[in-house]
């Protein structure tokens, strides 16, 4: 009798028989003969996760977890890894999560219709936002691990999941997942986002001040900052790259500026246009703005710029402790003066975070500026062809 096989994502492989143990209790699965006893795990714990789905909260995660440490952890690395194992990657957009493409190529490749798989994905993606101080998966028994107990101080991947905007599923088509090509390190983070206050932003503009532009953006950024005058707090906010941050109680609005600026103006009351008019006198920095294209503002700031970036997706910014999550429900930009400026976002562009825009006034300079450059060159060569003629004349006559 010929031993059982499956076809795995384009491969025929061997069927074996797994044992896990969810809730004290042994259970017998059959998926496919894959090289890694953790991976074996990953695969057989989703299989049985319809029948045991409260005993393995935790566990998919952590062996997940466990994996991507053990394949480097680092994004780029992982991506490599999941590459190697041919997991499908859209061609036409960025995967939502790091984690959920692994999670579906996992359980067979079938669309996530339940929402399953985002759920599970949503605590390894926070996990992973943690950095350097991420809690170890690595344990000796499943389920013990500082991941596992920092997830069950989070009361499960549940209710991470509520917090968070949950990734769309990765649901390829086949002429999408035919092609397989190595994950892009510039995939999107996802942030806490408003449920059920669909105009946050709106009133943030009222009176609210207390708006964090999340880790994401400065990632993409790829830079380091002078000052952060607008700063709730270095302990607040340490993923903001900034080796001086002035708080409320140094009055960052009148006290000097220096260097290269990063500038989250207070979005509350009447000192949000002193705000954009200090940092452009100051004339070396980035502005995260929101997007109020009609105000007199937004134009006066963003007419006299050197670069501006819209932002692709909505941002979804962090709050402090207490305070209801928010969606910025109006899009915003990021506004560049100086050169330093201009990298920033040309590198935020390369990121994937948004689309460039060039002032129609710095444009034009450029045109004429260029075309000044090019009707001078053809002057001088006008002038070269004049001069050899001139001289290959000259060479007849004496001849």
């Amino acid at each position: 009798m010929a031993a059982a096989r499956i076809n795995w994502h384009g491969q025929d492989l061997p069927v074996v028989r797994e044992i896990v143990t969810l809730g004290g209790v042994e259970t017998m699965v059959e998926i496919p003969e894959l090289a890694e006893p953790e991976l074996r795990q990953v695969v057989a714990l989703l299989a049985a996760f319809d029948r045991f789905e409260a005993a393995v909260s935790i566990i998919p995660q952590e062996l997940t977890a466990g994996l991507y440490i053990k394949h480097g952890g680092t994004p780029a690395k992982w991506c490599a890894y999941l590459a190697s194992l041919r997991v499908p990657q859209s061609k036409t957009r960025q995967p939502a999560s790091m984690f959920q493409p692994f999670l579906r190529w996992a359980k067979g490749g079938r669309p996530d219709t339940t929402g399953l798989l985002s759920k599970l994905a949503a605590a390894l993606d926070e996990w992973l936002e943690l950095g350097e101080k991420r809690p170890s998966p690595i344990t000796s028994t499943p389920g013990t691990s500082e991941f596992a107990i920092w997830l069950g101080g989070h009361r499960g991947y549940t209710n991470v999941a509520e917090r968070r905007r949950g990734p769309s599923d990765e649901d390829y088509s086949e002429s999408e997942s035919a092609g397989v090509v190595l994950f892009d390190a510039r995939y999107s983070w996802r942030f806490p986002s408003a449920k059920g206050k669909k105009y946050l932003a709106l009133h943030a503009t009222i009176g609210d001040t207390e708006w964090y532009a999340p880790p994401v953006i400065f990632r993409a950024l790829g830079c380091q900052f002078d000052l952060d005058p607008a700063s709730p707090g270095a302990d607040k906010v340490p993923w903001v790259p900034a080796k001086h941050h002035l708080t409320i109680a140094d009055d960052g609005l009148t006290s000097p500026w220096w260097g290269f600026v990063w500038l989250n103006a207070p979005y509350g009351g009447k000192t949000f246009r002193l705000w954009l008019e200090k940092f452009r006198a100051h004339g070396s920095g980035v502005a995260l703005t929101v997007d109020q294209t009609s105000a007199a503002w937004w134009h006066d700031l963003c007419a006299n710029a050197d670069l501006v970036l819209q932002v692709r997706k909505k941002i979804q910014f962090l709050r402090p402790p207490g305070k209801p999550l928010g969606t910025n429900a109006l899009g915003s930009s990021l506004v560049a003066y100086g050169e330093r400026g201009v990298k920033a976002l040309e590198n935020a562009a390369t990121a994937g975070l948004g689309t460039l825009f060039q002032p129609y006034r710095e444009s034009q300079a450029i045109l004429q500026s260029k075309t000044h450059a090019k009707e001078k060159e053809i002057a001088e060569l006008k002038a070269r062809i004049a001069a050899l003629e001139a001289e290959n004349d000259a060479l007849k006559a004496t001849h």
